[in-house]
Formats: structure tokens, C-alpha cells, sequence
């Protein structure tokens, strides 16, 4: 079994890694789980035994690839929810509905020079129609495989949304908002009495896989280990508990059956990534494919603590920031000429972790799906 589900008992706390001074004694928490954490979690339910003890060196740990998360919503044949594409732009109509336009890549105008880097430096990212007055809409979170799909595969003029519902007009009805937050306030009380602490009011902030609708959702990941059994694990900050099944007869979306057209092909990350230039991989290529224009929204950090000793001996201690191109960020490139090369990348891109370093693709971080331009 390749393909495991993750559903919380409770509320997840994934700290964002801010101090809680910088916000008010408030400890914020992502929308949805990093693939690090995933993959820390699912390590360890691997290398504990029947009495809890880690039988694992770190490094044995580090090998085992872990893929994900997806979310998915539970009862749903083909129910995987991705997040929103960074190529995906909103406006509200004056009749209240919505319509969706996609970014796409244009040559500069003559006299225009930008100073981004590689093949970036000769396109801009706009919409295939003049936009409509005023600022971009609040569109989903989450789309449906359904939906994202055909996002993938057809190209878009413009498509008319109707609103969410009558009693909620600002968003389209289209996929499904993030992962509602659940914040929780918490007093410490005086040793020894009953009453509050002076100035020791502070609050945690969580998320619940389920949305508005009430639809129960599920995270999904994958790790072909064959040590990795169905149990209890811990996931998120509070060793808050979660249940890890098996996703009986399932498999992740499947590839196209044909390679996308057109010299030019779409690239979407659905988990964050880790690349060398920031926003951009290494010498600007995918895959060994060139980069020629991205829609990356403002970047994500990367955190954690480290349980290693470094090679000087020293203490574990948190490890260094690192910037992340955010679940969502679209990426254009030169696609191969030929048929047999075209098919050969759609399969070793497809799903695939496309980080610059080895162990953050053994993380899971940075897996893509393919599409036409």
C-alpha cells in the first residue's frame, strides 16, 4: 500500500514560526501542514516500536521518501482538492457573479526591459483580456480535481461564475475555502492557587480539515515503506493525535494519457518548493527544461528544529530559515520537440518532488502536475 490518509482527531497546530510576542501572545498556525511535517510524523510512526522507543538513526530516518499532502474529501469518488493556481485570476461582475480569466506568458513590449533573471527577463505575466475595473476577487482555496483539471488541459478565454450563495456573495461557487482556524484562549494560573497569572493570557491558533459545508476532509500522503502500518500518530505542535489508514484500491490522479500541446507547457507546484534562487530553480530549468515566465505569490518560510548534533558538536537547535515558493505557483517552460521526449518528461515530471536538493524532494516538497499553456 502506497497511499495513506491522515485524519486528526482533533484540531492540528502548525506553528508558522513567528514568536508568539510578535503577534500579541498569539501563536498563528499555517492553513495546511508543510510536507517537512508529514514526513517527520510519518517517519517516526516507521521507526517506533511496540514500546515508543526510535529505533532509527537519523539518517536511516532522512531516506525514507515521503510525498505530500494532498487533501482530499472524504465520501467523494475523485475527491482530491488542490490549491488554488497562482494563474488563476478573479473579478467581481456588477450583477455579482464572477468571471476567471488565466495569466499567461507575453513578450515585452518594445522598449520595456525588465532585470529578472534567465529567459524571464523577455515575458510578462497578463491575462489573455483586458481585465475589468477594480482589484482582483477573493476566489478559493482549494479547487476540485475536476475543475483543476480541466484548468490543466483546455485553455481559457473567460468563464462565468455565479456567487458562492445568496447569503454569502463574496466568493464563487467554484472548489472549497481553506481549512477553517480554530483559535483557543489559555490562562496560566498561579502556583498553588486558583487564579489567573498576571499578564500570562495567550491563545493558540489551530486548523479543523473541514470547511463551511461541513465537508470532512482528509489528508493524504505518499510513502511506499513497507515497515509504515495503520495506527496513531502525532502531527503538529500539542502531539496532537491523528489517524494514519491505508487508502484501500486508491491511487493519486493519473498522468494525461497524451503530453500537452504546444511548445510551451505549464508546470503547478501542489506542495511548496525549495529552490537555489529563491522563487526560481537552479539555472532557471525544470526538469532540464527552461523556465521562461512564473506566477509565484509571496514566499513561504521554512522552519523547524533540528534533532541532530552538527559536526562540531553542538547543541540541536532550530534550523535556518529558508524561503519556499508557495503550493500553487505556476511555472512555463520550453517543452521538448519530440513525441518520445515529450512523453518521457510528462512521466518523470508528473507528481514528482521538483526541488533543487535531494532531501527536500525525499521530503515531498515541491511535487507538480503538467498542463498545456
Amino acid at each position: 500500500m502506497s497511499i495513506w490518509t491522515i485524519e486528526p482527531r482533533d484540531r492540528l497546530i502548525l506553528g508558522d514560526g513567528r514568536p508568539k510576542d510578535a503577534v500579541g501572545h498569539r501563536a498563528a498556525s499555517f492553513d495546511l501542514p508543510l510536507p517537512t511535517t508529514i514526513a517527520g510524523a510519518i517517519r517516526a510512526r516507521i521507526g517506533r516500536d511496540a514500546t515508543g522507543h526510535f529505533g532509527l538513526s537519523t539518517e536511516q530516518a532522512l531516506q525514507i521518501a515521503v510525498h505530500g499532502p494532498l487533501l482530499t474529501e472524504l465520501g467523494q469518488s475523485n475527491g482530491w482538492l488542490v490549491p488554488a493556481p497562482a494563474d488563476a485570476l478573479w473579478h467581481k461582475k456588477d450583477d455579482g457573479s464572477f468571471v476567471l480569466r488565466r495569466l499567461r506568458p507575453r513578450p515585452l513590449a518594445e522598449g520595456v526591459q525588465s532585470d529578472m533573471p534567465y529567459a524571464l527577463q523577455h515575458v510578462a505575466i497578463a491575462p489573455d483580456a483586458r481585465p475589468l475595473p477594480g482589484k482582483p476577487a477573493r476566489g478559493p482555496g482549494l479547487w476540485r480535481w475536476s475543475e483543476f483539471e480541466r484548468w490543466l488541459s483546455a485553455p481559457l478565454l473567460d468563464q462565468d461564475v455565479p456567487a458562492d450563495t445568496p447569503s454569502s456573495p463574496d466568493r464563487p461557487r467554484y472548489g472549497l475555502p481553506l481549512p477553517l482556524h480554530d483559535e483557543r484562549i489559555h490562562v496560566a494560573l498561579e502556583p498553588g492557587g486558583r487564579t489567573a497569572m498576571d499578564g500570562a493570557l495567550f491563545s493558540f491558533d489551530g486548523i479543523r480539515l473541514q470547511t463551511p459545508s461541513r465537508a470532512r476532509l482528509a489528508l493524504t500522503c505518499h510513502c511506499a515503506d513497507a515497515r509504515l502500518e495503520a495506527g496513531m500518530l502525532t502531527l503538529g505542535g500539542k502531539r496532537q493525535q491523528s489517524y494514519l489508514d491505508p487508502l484501500e484500491d486508491a491511487a493519486w490522479p493519473e498522468k494525461p494519457s497524451d503530453p500537452p500541446a504546444g511548445d510551451v507547457w505549464r508546470v503547478m507546484l501542489l506542495t511548496p518548493a525549495v529552490f537555489q534562487d529563491g522563487f526560481l530553480p537552479a539555472k532557471g530549468q525544470l526538469f532540464g527544461q527552461q523556465v521562461i515566465a512564473a506566477a509565484v505569490d509571496r514566499p513561504q518560510g521554512l522552519h523547524g528544529w533540528d534533532v541532530r548534533r552538527n559536526k562540531t558538536g553542538r547543541q540541536r537547535g532550530p534550523k535556518p530559515l529558508r524561503w519556499m515558493a508557495r503550493a500553487g505557483s505556476v511555472y512555463w517552460i520550453k517543452a521538448p520537440a519530440s513525441d518520445n521526449a515529450r512523453a518521457d518528461l510528462l512521466t518523470r515530471m508528473w507528481l514528482q518532488p521538483c526541488s533543487d536538493d535531494e532531501q527536500h524532494r525525499r521530503d515531498g516538497l515541491g511535487l507538480i502536475v503538467v498542463g498545456r499553456a
